[in-house]
């Protein structure tokens, strides 16, 4: 009797296991997905990501700020030119040592923190100045920056719409696939004055270019660059808000100007972007090595 006992017990422990693998067929499914997913990353060796080069118009101070975004994008012209300090620029994932090592091959991750003024705006209008803020990362797995529905709240700031809302704007002057509907997720805020206690609502847009193409979604932007089969990586966040005197009352008011802003100055946001053929020509070119 006592030499079967672990036998016996060896034998229910099989059975439990069978019957638990029986009740969850969708969790095997997802291991043995990571399990080949594995196998083909090591025998394929996709795992780094590669840097995709700049365009030729892109210009990046040794700080890895823009310089080459126009000043004057349409009625838009450009009033300050701000510049991140290094201690609030590394947490961004810009300056690493991956950058000191690429930045000379022009493949380094850079940003741009402009306001732009509306020229035929008056000025005590909330839509006569605008927050434009672009950040391009390349060669990343799945690094996704900050985006304003976590870095608000992070702030101390009541963030209004927390799940994201999206909003479609149209620039029909753009290249494909730019120049259909663009999703946009617009991120509603309440500041409170610490001194006076009184509110002020705004907003914020925000979009992905994901490997030359539009996309709304961090989620997908992250999981996009996890994928082994995705050669060459880069995303960059274009973010942009009003903040002028007062405040957003009005959220449809704040779309319409949110889309005349887009119409002046995207042209020449994207112009400092890889396209969707800059990707593919890379990727072609290190198959044919």
């Amino acid at each position: 009797m006592t030499s079967s006992q672990p036998s016996t017990h060896q034998g229910s422990k099989v059975t439990a296991v069978v019957a638990w693998c029986r009740s969850n067929p969708h969790f095997l499914v997802c291991v043995v997905i990571l399990l080949l997913t594995t196998i083909a990353i090591a025998w394929v060796g996709w795992v780094e990501k590669m840097p995709v080069l700049w365009p030729k118009p892109v210009e990046v101070s040794e700080g890895y700020r823009l310089l080459s975004l126009p000043k004057k994008l349409g009625r838009f012209e450009m009033l300050q030119d701000m510049t991140i300090e290094d201690k609030y620029l590394k947490p961004l994932g810009i300056g690493t040592s991956y950058d000191k090592e690429r930045y000379p091959h022009r493949r380094s991750n850079w940003y741009s923190s402009r306001i732009y003024g509306d020229r035929k705006r008056n000025p005590d209008s909330r839509y006569s100045l605008w927050r434009l803020e672009i950040y391009y990362y390349t060669g990343l797995r799945d690094k996704v920056p900050h985006v304003p529905e976590r870095c608000l709240m992070a702030g101390g700031v009541k963030v209004l719409s927390p799940s994201g809302e999206t909003v479609d704007f149209t620039v029909p002057a753009l290249s494909e696939p730019w120049n259909g509907k663009l999703t946009f997720r617009r991120v509603r805020f309440e500041r409170r004055d610490k001194d006076t206690l009184a509110t002020t609502r705004g907003v914020e847009y925000y979009i992905f270019s994901l490997n030359g193409k539009p996309e709304s979604a961090w989620e997908t932007v992250r999981m996009t660059l996890s994928l082994p089969w995705v050669r060459h990586s880069l995303f960059a966040k274009i973010q942009f808000s009003p903040i002028g005197r007062g405040e957003v009352k009005d959220i449809a008011e704040a779309d319409r100007e949110a889309q005349e802003f887009l119409r002046n100055v995207l042209s020449g946001v994207m112009a400092m972007l890889p396209t969707v053929s800059d990707v593919e020509r890379l990727d072609a070119e290190e198959q044919s090595n």
